[in-house]
């Protein structure tokens, strides 16, 4: 059971800290894109493609996977059965 709030920010009120922080590390990083951009190239592919990859995460919102209920509640779910009919039906139904 959560907690009454009793005293600080009101909910939904920014930090002002962490919005001052983000502006500082924007300013930096426009500050030095020529810079790391030119480092960027030095680097090799193993090492470009694991920063590649962590700015990748750090710019885009990861996907969760989605199950639906019908496959949840029998997790023996046997397509096997199912003929090409039956599966392109099914495989129609979810692509709307």
């Amino acid at each position: 059971m959560p907690r009454k709030k009793t005293g600080g920010r009101q909910k939904g009120t920014p930090n002002r800290t962490t919005k001052e922080l983000r502006l500082l590390v924007g300013k930096f990083i426009a500050d030095n894109e020529n810079e790391f951009i030119k480092r960027l190239k030095l680097l090799d592919d193993r090492t470009f493609c694991s920063l590649y990859i962590k700015m990748i995460q750090m710019n885009l919102p990861s996907l969760k996977s989605i199950f639906y209920s019908e496959f949840e509640r029998d997790s023996s779910f046997d397509f096997s059965s199912w003929s090409d009919l039956e599966l392109r039906e099914q495989i129609n139904r979810f692509e709307k």
